[in-house]
């Protein structure tokens, strides 16, 4: 069960270290809150399917690598190497995660890589799957 969607398709340049803004919330469920722009809380307990895909646009040419976080821990990765500024790749990554009863998760996307990258469009899935 689908319990939430976040698309941001305007793009923001996304510093080292810095947070991805999740957008909008197209789908969603009673079951989450939105923690400020960047992420985004799961208040009930089960196994969550996380899954991002973002269309990157190299700022210059690195390996531009972005993380999903679950509670400030990273649990996934996305990462491609842009041979030169300009070029542009869709990376996407999943994972299962637990949140146990009586406790929440918040969940963000972080770039992780040395240099800024701009992120063309983020999309983040977050499915109950037990």
């Amino acid at each position: 069960m689908r319990l939430v969607e976040l698309v941001n398709p305007t793009s923001q340049v996304v510093a080292p270290g810095a947070f991805v803004v999740l957008g909008t919330v197209d789908k969603a469920n009673v079951n989450y809150v939105l923690v400020g722009t960047t992420g985004i809380q799961i208040n009930a307990a089960g196994y969550y399917e996380l899954e991002w895909t973002g269309t990157i646009e190299a700022t210059a040419a690195n390996q531009s690598e972005f993380d999903i976080l679950a509670d400030g821990v990273p649990v996934a990765y996305a990462f491609v190497y842009q041979a030169a500024a300009g070029n542009i790749d869709t990376v996407s990554t999943s994972k299962i995660i637990r949140v146990y009863c009586g406790s929440s998760s918040t969940i963000s996307i972080r770039n992780n890589a040395t240099t800024p990258s701009t992120v063309n469009l983020s999309n983040l899935i977050i499915k109950k799957v037990g």
